[in-house]
Parts: structure tokens; C-alpha cells; sequence
């Protein structure tokens, strides 16, 4: 909890992880444990890296989703195609 407190480049910083808390709805998890959450009435997405922060640590399909190019993130985007094979 110290080392949380006081350095960031080992992952999330109090005040992410307190904003996280109150505002943050988790949204998915990719392949290398990142977890990515959004904040439903600001539109402000972000993502809590398993590990080292290190930006290209983030796959294409999150990199879309994190800048607002794509509205449905990667696990929604699979679970219609995954409805849509099997109907």
C-alpha cells in the first residue's frame, strides 16, 4: 500500500485507484491483465496495467476502444459475433 501511495510507474496511484472505486465500472480484461474501465456519465476511459506501465502494452481492438474510436469494446465486439455464428 506504501509503494502505491508513493510511486506510479508500478501501477495505479491512490488517486486513480480511489476514483476508480467510486466512478469507475470495469468493462474487460485483455490477454495481458490489463483492466480497462469507464466512467458512464463523463465518457472518460482508462486502464489499470497488470505490472510495468507501459502503453504498448494494449492491443489494437483496447488502443480503438480507449481513444473513442470504436463505441463497443473488444469483448462486446465478440460476444455479438459469438451470437451471431451460433443463431
Amino acid at each position: 500500500m506504501i509503494k502505491q501511495i508513493f510511486t506510479w510507474w508500478s501501477s495505479q496511484t491512490i488517486g486513480t485507484f480511489i476514483y476508480t472505486t467510486f466512478f469507475g465500472k470495469f468493462v474487460g480484461k485483455d490477454d495481458y491483465g490489463n483492466k480497462y474501465y469507464e466512467n458512464k456519465k463523463t465518457g472518460k476511459r482508462w486502464v489499470i496495467y497488470k505490472g510495468e506501465i507501459n502503453a504498448s502494452k494494449i492491443t489494437s481492438d483496447w488502443y480503438s476502444w480507449m481513444h473513442h474510436i470504436e463505441n463497443q469494446h473488444p469483448l462486446e465486439k465478440k460476444i455479438k459475433k459469438y451470437s451471431l455464428l451460433n443463431s
